[in-house]
């Protein structure tokens, strides 16, 4: 059984076992992360390009993926940032879900993008530059979650990347910051 095999083995087995799963930002490089965002269902999604497109021109980000769940929309960006700039950054964009930035300062400065739901890659806000991205982040958006991310960035040789799962609760919630 090759690795992509065996992790999706895993979060099958624990979807059938009543758990959520996501993903974390660390990129277990120093102190460095990727970017997640989290918009709560109040906003349309033109709000939420408008936000992200207003922040990767900002802080010259490249691209910028978001997804529709069940509760809004999320967003990544696979840039490795040193966690004061994520907090900088998260904290700048317009009408993200500031429960979303504040609990994901007080786990460790961690931010974990839930991906047990059913999310869709709804579209892209495209973007070269020259920094290196998450390999890692990049294979499990590309291979377990099967998303289109483009392959045309400099990606790092890293490959390590941690799922975190808990126990879920009514309404497919999952009950991750008690």
């Amino acid at each position: 059984m090759n690795e992509q095999e065996k992790i999706l083995n895993a979060i099958e087995k624990l979807k059938k076992a009543k758990y959520c799963f996501g993903i974390c930002s660390d990129t277990n490089i120093n102190d460095n992360h990727v970017l997640f965002f989290d918009f709560d269902g109040k906003y349309t999604i033109d709000n939420v390009i408008d936000s992200l497109k207003l922040i990767q021109k900002v802080y010259n980000l490249s691209t910028v993926y978001i997804l529709e769940s069940l509760n809004g929309f999320n967003a990544f960006c696979l840039d490795i940032l040193p966690m004061k700039d994520v907090t900088i950054i998260l904290l700048d964009t317009p009408k993200i879900d500031p429960l979303f930035v504040d609990l994901g300062y007080k786990k460790n400065n961690r931010y974990i993008l839930r991906m047990d739901l059913d999310k869709k890659l709804i579209t892209t806000i495209s973007r070269k530059n020259n920094v290196v991205l998450s390999n890692a982040h990049h294979w499990f958006f590309k291979n377990i979650m099967n998303f289109n991310i483009e392959d045309n960035h400099i990606y790092n040789d890293s490959f390590t990347f941690r799922v975190v799962a808990y126990k879920s609760v009514k309404h497919g919630y999952c009950e991750l910051y008690d």
